[in-house]
């Protein structure tokens, strides 16, 4: 059985849209031509005669030297057991920094000493110590990003430090 011309068209710039259109496009094209195939059976064998139905599975042949497998068709959609590892993998990333940067500032807070006082000069001076052999042997294991990391720890226990010693309620003044 033959149909018009200007139906297989139809069907040949719907089928063009199920295989090239996106996302929405592509969902009403596919039920578009579902709808054409179950009102006019046959006219997909009609418009494309090679890709006829097998009669042992009813599974498109493509003749006998057609490729199985992923042929021509996209690549495989990850499964969710793959999401969720990707995700559970993020997770263990981004908690190894965080312990990482507790360690740095458990670090930098057990290695500083910060020691402040008013001198007899009417000078005020405070001061950063730290064991040298200990501060070294920590140094030579870090790379350039944890060095930052503690150099900033340091730096901001100097500041609570600095802040606390210049506050007046304190006890700071400032006067001759």
């Amino acid at each position: 059985m033959g149909y018009a011309e200007n139906l297989l068209d139809r069907y040949r710039r719907i089928d063009a849209l199920v295989e090239q259109g996106i996302d929405g496009e592509r969902v009403a094209a596919e039920n578009a031509r579902r709808g054409m195939e179950e009102q006019y059976p046959g006219i997909r064998e009609q418009v494309f005669p090679s890709v006829r139905k097998g009669p042992a599975n009813d599974a498109p042949y493509l003749g006998p030297y057609a490729a199985a497998d992923n042929f021509g068709k996209a690549a495989p959609k990850p499964s969710w057991r793959d999401r969720a590892q990707e995700a559970m993998g993020w997770a263990a990333r981004v908690a190894a920094e965080v312990a990482a940067a507790r360690d740095m500032e458990a670090l930098a807070a057990s290695l500083t000493e910060i020691h402040s006082k008013n001198l007899s000069s009417g000078k005020f001076q405070i001061g950063v110590r730290f064991p040298s052999a200990e501060l070294g042997y920590h140094l030579s294991r870090m790379d350039p990003r944890k060095r930052a990391e503690f150099v900033e720890k340091v730096t901001s226990l100097f500041r609570e430090e600095l802040a606390f010693v210049l506050d007046p309620e304190n006890g700071a003044s400032y006067e001759d």
